[in-house]
């Protein structure tokens, strides 16, 4: 199975077990977003946890269990609808901080998609808050998150 463009969950396994790494990747379908109106979005299904990042009791949150540089893969696929905006945001200052993304508006599906290479602190949750205005409640079909801890190596 592809994580977005970028890796399959057999690339990910092989990852952590050759470097001893961390990493997650969850994954969720059909979570409804009110009008103008920020909102966690709320995980469903764990497909990979090395560390306890994810407690199913809490699907907002992201627990960080060591602090360093992790490789993050986000992905948001938002209902067609041809107005207002899409946003997310991280719950973090993570640096950079290049997250308030604003997507406009299309008769297509729109996509968010966020990857980069973050320092990240354990001293609090992730968690990714999006908004939109399209006059009404609009449908997040899928989003994906995926989180790898790096340890040293050239990731490239």
């Amino acid at each position: 199975m592809r994580i977005g463009r970028f890796l399959t969950v057999n690339e990910v396994n092989n990852y952590i077990v050759e470097y001893q790494s961390s990493a997650l990747y969850l994954t969720l379908a059909n979570q409804s977003i009110p009008n103008n109106t920020w909102t966690y979005l709320s995980w469903q299904t764990e497909k990979y946890d090395s560390d306890g990042f994810w407690i199913v009791a809490k699907p907002t949150e992201i627990v960080i269990p060591k602090s360093g540089i992790y490789v993050l893969y986000l992905c948001i696929d938002w209902f067609a609808d041809n107005d207002g905006s899409r946003r997310c945001d991280s719950s973090l200052n993570l640096n950079p901080q290049i997250f308030d993304m604003i997507v406009p508006a299309t008769l297509q599906e729109n996509r968010e998609e966020v990857m980069g290479v973050f320092y990240i602190r354990d001293d609090q949750p992730l968690k990714w808050n999006v908004y939109q205005n399209s006059g009404g409640a609009l449908l997040i079909t899928s989003a994906q998150i995926l989180l790898v801890r790096h340890v040293d190596i050239d990731l490239w």
